[in-house]
């Protein structure tokens, strides 16, 4: 686990250095009995133990065109709600070069 800790510290130490100024939080691992830990979460799913069964909602079809997601949440203790829902956006431009 320390080897997996370390290896996570020196990727976060390479984009830190490398990306623009500010364009980074600082990282720390957590600990667990003592031990370097990472802390892992996402933003697709809730434990359905913390909200109202009404509060599950279908993903989206251009999220989850496959129904992968979808059927990870099917007879499980997980859930997908409003507050999971992860909004993408798309810088483009117009023929003038001009960016929306």
């Amino acid at each position: 686990m320390d080897d997996l800790v370390a290896s996570a510290i020196a990727i976060h130490h390479t984009f830190y250095r490398t990306l623009p100024e500010n364009s980074m939080e600082n990282w720390t691992p957590s600990t667990f009995d003592n031990y370097p830990a990472i802390d892992i979460g996402n933003r697709y799913f809730s434990d359905r133990r913390d909200i109202l069964s009404s509060e599950a909602i279908a993903f989206k079809t251009s999220i989850d065109p496959d129904g992968i997601l979808e059927a990870a949440t099917v007879d499980t203790l997980y859930a997908h709600t409003m507050e999971n829902d992860v909004q993408y956006f798309e810088l483009t431009a117009d023929e003038e070069g001009n960016t929306k």
